[in-house]
């Protein structure tokens, strides 16, 4: 909402006005407000893990998926909405969308030790593949994005209390 606060994204523009690969069969016709209330037309979910090992194959999968529904006509929450709203996002801003959360979000509200860094910490000691949201197989590190991850929680904890014997 930040950059609709701006004006850099208008909510009821078409997605391909932002990313011209999300056209045909309807979406040409699916705006940013259609992602962000799900009423897209897209389904509800794609097991990405199954079916792609990169992110670039992760996308591409994403763009060739048929809207499953008229766009504007009914709601169905749907993961894709939100993957292509941070698709959406990388291409408006010119950065990551970790980068961007970090930077828009995070730093400004004063959560230092707080990132958004998708898949991350699903599998310890085994880099994945992150950005826009999509989390693929684990890959080799040389090709595995990196970036700061906190080492510390961001919530309080109060101490555990010990057991009455």
């Amino acid at each position: 909402m930040v950059l609709v606060d701006r004006g850099t994204v208008l909510l009821d523009a078409p997605v391909a006005l932002y990313l011209p690969r999300f056209v045909g069969g309807g979406r040409e016709r699916v705006t940013v407000r259609m992602l962000l209330d799900h009423t897209s037309g897209l389904p509800a979910y794609l097991a990405f893990h199954r079916l792609v090992t990169t992110r670039d194959s992760a996308v591409e999968l994403l763009y060739r998926q048929p809207l499953v529904r008229e766009p504007g006509q009914s709601e169905l929450y749907s993961d894709l909405n939100a993957i292509i709203l941070g698709l959406l996002v990388e291409a408006v801003s010119s950065e990551s969308l970790d980068a961007f959360a970090a930077r828009e979000v995070m730093l400004p509200l004063g959560l230092t030790r707080t990132v958004f860094a998708p898949g991350i910490g699903r599998r310890p000691n085994r880099p994945i593949a992150v950005s826009a949201g999509i989390s693929a197989r684990p890959m080799p590190p040389s090709t595995t994005r990196t970036g700061t991850i906190s080492k510390g929680s961001t919530t309080s904890r109060k101490p555990r209390a010990k057991p009455r014997r």
